[in-house]
């Protein structure tokens, strides 16, 4: 399955043995134009109106900025019934009958091999190792406690926003005299064993304490409206939302100190926000962002310094003098250097003042550059022009073109490239040709490129771009002749050198 970029959904059937595979959940996503192995994944958790797709659209913005990948299961009323079977894990036969139900019916269980499914299966590309995860309301109740009883989940780092109640993290009742749903106290038989009660696991408790768990509150979220548990259990912890995220952050706080284990957890309000899943998605979203950036820092890339032709106080179609130097504002200094060879007959300039000039138009759909031109009466390859480039550091990063490597119905233009004495064909991935009117050529005088066919001056079909990674260059030499294919006197021929481009010395 594969899924189509924007909002969309589909049926998933757990097959993996993970989880019940007779509740199969609808899963509404977003998926940005592009995914790669480094595209976020996060997970949406409904509140009590089993609105997934609403949850979804919540975060679509923020996934678009972000090119993140969002998932949102809907836990149904018909298989996952009221907070026993969604909130509250499913963990026991309900709130008042503790018979434990076992880890494969959990609705807890459905969110790991939902992630695999997603990683292995719907977008292969993905090589991330976990998710963020948000849940408001409802869905904030579900992802803190999921948090608890999952102490294995890959999860980043989960939001849980503005929960209507809490199961406080507690081994005992000091502090909170309350038992299992409203803590950890007398909580169901974590591995469903025969027995009706168990504590909650030690080590699960420390690594629910050390969770990358935000509680985030709305500031206004203070009305104790109809929808809001209301009874003794759940009054001690606060008589709103606000008081009661409170709450359950500075015990968890207290019990993490009692324990001498790590606490992390964090406590955020969002002013002028009451009780809405779209305004606190907000901020949960940036949260998601600026963990993500921590946690896979993108290499920052590196300034450029150009060698631009027209910059350079060069008049059109004047000579450029063998010796000429450039200085550029990272300090380099570019020295161009030129002669000429010749077997014999007569080899002559064929544009500018020289063999060497600038020309203040368009070659190869570049406007601006260095030319070079003969006009030969020989279709010799040992008449040649020599133009070398060189740094008095060496660069990293060197980009640029030579332009307009083509052929007519007199001449053929053929070049040769070497970077610090290397042929630049023998340097992996550093040449790219821009289209067919330019070819590879290797012949007994020389390995380098021919021209193929005739290519106009607005397009880039007989350009060489080279682009050195990596490859340190002190020195580009180009030599530039006529292949011995089109017979006698070719006549004029040129060819063009686009401006330069490095990385900036010491990035």
């Amino acid at each position: 399955m594969t899924l189509e970029s924007g909002r969309g959904s589909f049926v998933w059937d757990d097959t993996t043995g993970q989880s019940d595979p007779d509740k199969p959940l609808e899963v509404f996503y977003y998926r940005p134009e592009e995914v790669t192995a480094d595209t976020p994944v996060w997970f949406i958790m409904h509140g009590t109106g089993r609105n997934a797709d609403d949850y979804r659209d919540y975060l679509v913005d923020a996934a678009r900025e972000q090119g993140a990948l969002v998932i949102a299961p809907e836990f149904n009323d018909d298989d996952w019934d009221g907070s026993t079977g969604y909130n509250l894990g499913n963990i026991s036969a309900s709130n008042s009958d503790l018979t434990p139900v076992p880890e494969q019916d959990w609705s807890f269980s459905k969110i790991e091999p939902l992630f695999d499914h997603v990683v292995n299966e719907v977008e292969p590309t993905l090589e991330t190792d976990g998710y963020y995860m948000y849940g408001h309301s409802a869905g904030a109740q579900f992802v803190h406690r999921f948090m608890a009883w999952e102490p294995d989940a890959r999860v980043k780092l989960a939001v849980s926003a503005n929960a209507g109640w809490y199961t406080v993290p507690q081994s005992d009742d000091i502090g909170y005299e309350y038992d299992w749903p409203y803590s950890t106290s007398e909580a169901p038989d974590y591995d469903a064993s025969t027995s009706t009660y168990d504590s909650f696991p030690t080590e699960n408790l420390d690594n629910f304490l050390g969770d990358d768990l935000v509680v985030l509150l709305g500031e206004e979220d203070t009305r104790r409206t109809s929808n809001l548990r209301q009874n003794e259990e759940a009054d001690a912890q606060g008589l709103n939302r606000f008081e009661r995220g409170q709450f359950f952050y500075s015990q968890g706080q207290d019990e993490a100190q009692t324990r001498g284990t790590n606490f992390g957890w964090e406590l955020q309000t969002v002013p002028g926000v009451g009780h809405d899943g779209e305004e606190m998605a907000v901020p949960a979203a940036e949260l998601f962002r600026l963990d993500n950036q921590v946690n896979n820092p993108v290499d920052p890339q590196p300034t450029k310094t150009d060698l631009i032709w027209e910059e350079q106080g060069l008049v059109d179609e004047a000579a450029v003098a063998t010796g000429s130097s450039f200085n550029l504002s990272d300090g380099t200094t570019v020295t161009v250097d030129w002669d000429i060879e010749t077997n014999g007959g007569s080899f002559v300039p064929n544009k500018g003042d020289d063999f060497v000039s600038y020309e203040n138009s368009v070659r190869g759909n570049h406007e601006g550059y260095l030319n070079l031109g003969f006009n030969n009466s020989d279709s010799d390859p040992d008449d040649l022009i020599r133009a070398s480039f060189s740094f008095d550091q060496p660069v990293v990063g060197l980009n640029f073109n030579v332009l307009d490597v083509d052929r007519g119905s007199s001449f053929d233009d053929a070049v040769e490239i070497f970077v610090d004495g290397v042929n630049i064909q023998d340097i992996p991935d550093a040449v790219t040709l821009g289209g067919s009117s330019v070819s590879l050529d290797d012949e007994s005088y020389m390995t380098g490129f021919e021209g193929s066919s005739s290519a106009n001056n607005s397009s880039e079909s007989a350009n060489i771009q080279v682009a050195l990674g990596n490859t340190e260059a002190s020195e580009v030499e180009i030599f530039y002749f006529s292949t011995d294919d089109p017979g006698n006197d070719p006549g004029g021929q040129s060819i063009g050198i686009s401006d330069l481009q490095w990385n900036t010395s010491g990035d």
